[in-house]
């Protein structure tokens, strides 16, 4: 049997049990460290402030794709973005619905902006560049942070008619970056296709390889 949207609305209110989110070790695939090839540091996020640091695998330094080709990182709970302006780009992290630049793509070793400008690391600082051809890797391998890129998950009966889900979508002011399960709730891991859920409360069942 289907839970209407109203029942499932109040499952998430008395809050059964939502996860947090996953920290390293929990067998999600999906989680990685961005790793500066030449310097061999890792972008950490420390009070809101993008830096390099050591490479372990820690909330501030676990990234993933997300929805709209986004990187999310786990600690701050929000998004890689970049402040265009006239005569600078600023890096910095940003709500994940923010009016900023969002999104990202590899090209080579690169990672790229939609703006051209590359990820680079400049005098110690994080910045980017039209002309870097500084190299990006996954964790502790020679793969670039797209090797596994976002694939969209298509939900099941709920109320989103089928569509993807939205990748973070955020339950009670907590952020989510993959499905998640509510206790005493049948049917399996379920997202919100829409940013808000509980202003929406568009939802489904994923459906995931293998499941």
């Amino acid at each position: 049997m289907v839970e209407t949207e109203g029942h499932l609305a109040q499952i998430v209110e008395e809050v059964f049990w939502v996860p947090p989110s996953p920290g390293p070790g929990l067998g999600y695939n999906n989680l990685f460290t961005i790793r500066h090839e030449n310097s061999n540091k890792c972008i950490q996020v420390k009070s809101q402030h993008l830096i390099l640091g050591d490479c372990k695998e820690t909330d501030e330094s676990l990234w993933t794709w997300v929805s709209q080709h986004r990187l999310f990182n786990l600690g701050s709970q929000k998004c890689l973005g970049l402040e265009a302006a006239k005569s600078t780009n600023t890096l910095k992290m940003s709500a994940c619905d923010s009016d900023l630049n969002l999104w990202w793509r590899c090209v080579g070793d690169s990672i790229l902006s939609a703006s051209q400008n590359k990820l680079t690391l400049k005098n110690g600082i994080l910045t980017v560049s039209l002309n870097s051809s500084d190299a990006w890797r996954r964790s502790n391998s020679s793969d670039t942070i797209c090797k596994f890129s976002y694939s969209e998950i298509y939900t099941r009966d709920g109320n989103a008619y089928g569509k993807p889900c939205e990748f973070p979508f955020l339950v009670n002011n907590t952020w989510y970056h993959d499905c998640i399960h509510i206790e005493k709730y049948s049917g399996g891991e379920w997202c919100s296709t829409t940013t808000y859920f509980n202003q929406d409360t568009k939802w489904g069942f994923c459906l995931k390889r293998g499941k």
